[in-house]
């Protein structure tokens, strides 16, 4: 199974994209292959069969962490509700109820951007995601934002 442990850590790396995790996604494959040997059919298939383990715990690991962004993601909407709870103006109402109609990623980087200060690589840390993806995902939640405020000032 050591053989095993390069091929395997490229793959939970590719899966989740940071090492740290890829590096505790293998280990933990390495614990369930153990405690499951006894399913292995065929030793000839050991690398296929320990692959498909790791797939499976990189895919487990990427769920809880979208949850927990979840989870973070909507304690921060919480503080800026609170923060937020009486409007100096209608304008600023109206851009809230924008903001909370916005996907969640796109939400999330205008809440953590917009309503508390913080630098595009500062968001990309906190999302595990690329400067570029945050910028990105900027630039579609402004462009969202000014059509959803566009119609209403039309209609």
């Amino acid at each position: 199974m050591k053989s095993y442990q390069a091929p395997l850590l490229s793959l939970a790396y590719h899966v989740l994209g940071d090492w740290t995790l890829a590096e505790d996604c293998v280990q933990e494959a390495f614990i369930q292959a153990g405690l499951r040997i006894h399913q292995l059919r065929s030793w000839d298939r050991e690398f296929a069969w320990l692959s498909k383990i790791v797939l499976n715990q990189s895919r487990t690991m990427l769920r809880r962490e979208k949850q927990q962004m979840r989870t973070e993601a909507r304690a921060v909407k919480q503080q800026t509700l609170v923060h937020l709870d009486v409007y100096p103006s209608v304008e600023h109402a109206q851009l809230h109820s924008c903001v909370a109609r916005l996907p969640h990623n796109l939400q999330l980087v205008v809440i953590l951007h917009y309503y508390h200060d913080w630098s595009v690589p500062q968001i990309a840390e906190a999302l595990r995601a690329r400067q570029s993806t945050v910028r990105v995902w900027l630039h579609r939640a402004r462009r969202q934002l000014q059509h959803m405020l566009g119609k209403r000032g039309n209609a």
